[in-house]
């Protein structure tokens, strides 16, 4: 979505958007009043502007290197249900998992499990 279309969108059209994009698995996935809060974000220009930005250097149709790379190798666990985005994978390592892009709302035991599994395969 473009800034504009984020700007606007209603609570049916971000709705939609999550779930074609694989982002929900399902309506019952999405948290209670996670789209309302998301809706209410936008009236931020700092972070629909931010948005805006990640969505697009995430995006599969631009393939671009991020402004400024990191100096760390990041650690990254994405979910592979997203047909939008793909995962920055020059930035580091990247483990899959079978969710969508908002698995840590919705799967939040399996994203702890995940996290602590590679905090102390890191050190």
């Amino acid at each position: 979505m473009n800034k504009w279309t984020l700007k606007w969108a209603t609570t049916n059209l971000i709705e939609r958007y999550l779930l074609s994009n694989g982002l929900f698995e399902s309506i019952e996935s999405i948290p209670e009043h996670y789209i309302e809060k998301l809706s209410k974000s936008f009236t931020s220009p700092r972070i629909l502007n931010t948005t805006v930005q990640l969505n697009t250097l995430l995006s599969k149709n631009v393939q671009g290197d991020f402004n400024e790379v990191t100096k760390y190798n990041l650690h990254i666990i994405w979910g592979d249900s997203d047909r939008g985005y793909s995962a920055p994978s020059h930035l580091g390592k990247v483990d899959f998992v079978p969710y969508g892009h908002h698995f840590p709302l919705n799967h939040p035991s399996e994203t702890a499990n995940l996290v602590i599994k590679n905090s102390s395969t890191s050190r």
